[in-house]
């Protein structure tokens, strides 16, 4: 009985002991006072060094479990980097069985919000595009670009071609009936326009035309001469100058002197007098010197004067005849011919002009193309139909042709691209975050409670076994007790 009491208070001394310094540890949670003196040992340890503490963890934790070179050599694990391999290909496999379309994925995956990231894509991949395109090294490029391709260009296809349009156009342009009231309205307008003229027509004409018609007179009088001779010789002709002199005598003449001269009589007589007249020698230069003094007398006429006699005396029937003929001269194959063989020749023979004209043209027109609304419109359009197309895509198609060869050519560019970040960019990413100085506040934050509650639920066995610890001792010393006594 002397050895099993001193046995069971040593260790229930030794129980509770053990027992009250673990709850000192953390009771009571904040310091107590009675009648304004402090009670010693309170608050418990850990609330009253809860600072101390908390920064100590933080430090711990940033500089020693999670620092960079920590961070870095559990990436770099050769266990974690098969595992990341084994998710990838596991994935891949996945995927290609998955032929559900990657827009109805993304539709599901994002479900409200897939519009706003559709959105959000197309706008910076049209930002990106303008943003580029519009830079002077790109405007460089275009320019470069387009000099080189207008300088090596065969510009004989392109004569060819414009031969072929033009053709085209000129035949097409000849049938218009639009062509045709066209002329028809200008040559009215420009009379119209004429009849207020106060000038007069030798004022209008150059000088180089009154002379050019002069000397065309005179060089050519004897044709001249001939076609008003052929001309008389028509009988038409001849019969409306004698019906003209006929009636001229009818008018002129006694109603005596035609009781013993017949009036047709005298109508032939005077008729082969003309006639004679007309094919004489000298006429041709007295149609000429006639033709001279009838045009000097038209051109000191008026224009305002002319103008209206013309559009009245032209009529719509000579309106028409006038716009035939100058339509005709245009449908005329020769015409044709004449006018674009001068166009090539011209073409041909400023080649260089033009390429540099073309070329400065375009290189000026790229700001303003660039710039345009409509460029944008257009590469609006572009991005949402790649993008359309793309989202109508399955997944299986996008996937299905990568094989575990590609896969590892993904992976290890994944990887090699980590390793460089990890190297330049993750210890500076850790230094910004300072998580020394998270863990710190972190803990902090915490409630005494929860601080208390948190190390208990950790440590608890430990806990349990240091009390029960406490015990085994004080029973020992118990038992050790009488034993030392007995021995004295």
């Amino acid at each position: 009985m002397k050895l099993i009491i001193p046995v069971i208070v040593g260790a229930i001394i030794g129980y509770f002991t053990n027992w009250l310094a673990i709850k000192m540890l953390f009771r009571p949670h904040y310091e107590k006072k009675i009648f304004g003196i402090k009670v010693p040992f309170t608050p418990g340890l850990i609330p009253k060094e809860k600072d101390r503490i908390a920064k100590s963890i933080g430090e711990t934790v940033g500089v020693y479990l999670l620092s960079p070179d920590t961070i870095i050599e559990a990436l770099s694990n050769k266990e974690i980097d098969n595992t990341i391999k084994s998710w990838i290909y596991n994935n891949m496999e996945r995927l290609k069985e998955n032929h559900q379309s990657i827009k109805v994925f993304l539709e599901n995956t994002l479900d409200n919000n897939y519009n706003k990231f559709v959105r959000r894509i197309e706008e910076k991949t049209r930002d990106l595009i303008i943003k580029q395109i519009r830079k002077d090294e790109f405007k460089s490029l275009i320019s470069k670009s387009i000099a080189e391709k207008v300088n090596n260009m065969n510009c004989e296809d392109i004569y060819r071609l414009l031969d072929e349009k033009l053709r085209d156009f000129l035949l097409e342009l000849s049938k218009s009936h639009e062509l045709k009231v066209g002329i028809i309205e200008l040559i009215k307008s420009k009379l119209d326009a004429l009849s207020g003229d106060e000038r007069k027509l030798s004022e209008i004409l150059p000088e180089e035309i009154l002379s050019s018609i002069n000397n065309y007179i005179d060089e050519n009088k004897d044709e001249i001469g001939n076609i008003i001779k052929n001309s008389f010789k028509d009988p038409a002709i001849q019969q409306k100058l004698k019906n003209s002199i006929s009636e001229l005598v009818l008018k002129n003449m006694s109603k005596v002197i035609m009781a013993f001269v017949s009036p047709d009589m005298i109508t032939e007589k005077i008729f082969h007098m003309i006639e004679k007249y007309i094919n004489s020698e000298d006429t041709n230069r007295d149609i000429v010197m006639l033709i001279k003094s009838l045009l000097d007398k038209l051109l000191e006429s008026k224009v305002s004067e002319i103008s209206p006699k013309i559009l009245d005396g032209i009529g719509e029937e000579g309106f028409e005849k006038i716009s035939c003929i100058l339509i005709g001269y245009i449908a005329n194959e020769d015409n044709y011919n004449v006018l674009l063989n001068i166009l090539g020749e011209k073409l041909r023979n400023s080649e260089s002009e033009n390429k540099e004209a073309i070329i400065d043209y375009l290189t000026k027109n790229i700001d303003k193309v660039l710039e345009s609304e409509e460029l944008e419109k257009s590469i609006d359009l572009f991005i949402a139909n790649i993008v359309e197309e793309f989202l109508n895509k399955s997944i299986s198609s996008m996937v299905g042709k990568i094989d575990e060869d590609s896969i590892l050519r993904i992976y290890n560019s994944l990887r090699n691209i980590f390793d460089k970040f990890a190297i330049n960019q993750l210890p500076k990413i850790i230094e910004f975050f300072n998580i020394s100085k998270i863990v710190e506040d972190k803990i902090q934050s915490f409630d005494v409670n929860f601080t208390e509650k948190l190390i208990l639920d950790i440590a608890n066995k430990e806990l349990k076994a240091i009390t029960w610890l406490g015990a085994l001792l004080g029973g020992i010393m118990g038992i050790l007790t009488p034993l030392l006594q007995m021995l004295y």
